[in-house]
């Protein structure tokens, strides 16, 4: 439980150090939708759970009610954004959401235990030769941490001892 409080403290710090404290407007949103294949598209990277494909800066209703019920709720205020920065806990993985223009948006993917994992197979747990295998540019690594950008995603795994220990999807904003 320590861990876990620990994991999403550490993640919401992270993702708000992402972000940047300005209140700057991000990129467009529009482009964005929900699906529901299941599948993620190959040029670039989203989390999918239970069928649901979750695509960074993509609005957040739909995707929220697609995934049904969360297990926990925090909110505090937003340094990067306008409103509330809000936390929405599922078992085995966190949905961060960022509001603009009255409308909350998907800001990062935090997966918190080996019970989830990436469309590509890759779980907190997973080893460096199976995340390279399952990211080619994976091999752009940069001390503890495999940082890979794709579209207005980055998808960072952090590792310790050869393993990973984080995998966070988070939307580029700026």
């Amino acid at each position: 439980m320590i861990r876990r409080i620990v994991l999403t403290m550490f993640s919401l710090v992270l993702v708000l150090s992402i972000a940047g404290c300005s209140s700057g407007d991000s990129k467009d949103h529009s482009g964005s939708q929900i699906q529901n294949t299941g599948e993620a598209q190959a040029d670039k990277y989203e989390f999918v759970y239970k069928g649901t494909t979750i695509t960074m800066k993509a609005k957040a209703g739909p995707i929220l009610e697609a995934i049904g019920e969360h297990n926990a709720y925090y909110e505090a205020p937003s340094c990067a954004f306008e409103g509330l920065d809000k936390t929405y806990s599922y078992s085995g993985f966190d949905v961060v959401t960022y509001t603009l223009n009255g409308v909350d948006y998907i800001n990062s993917v935090v997966l918190m235990d080996d019970t989830i994992s990436t469309p590509e197979g890759i779980a907190i747990g997973s080893n460096v030769e199976a995340i390279k295998s399952a990211y080619e540019e994976a091999s752009a690594y940069s001390g503890p941490s495999y940082t890979i950008e794709q579209k207005d995603t980055i998808l960072l795994i952090l590792t310790d001892n050869a393993v990973a220990t984080s995998i966070q999807y988070i939307a580029i904003t700026e």
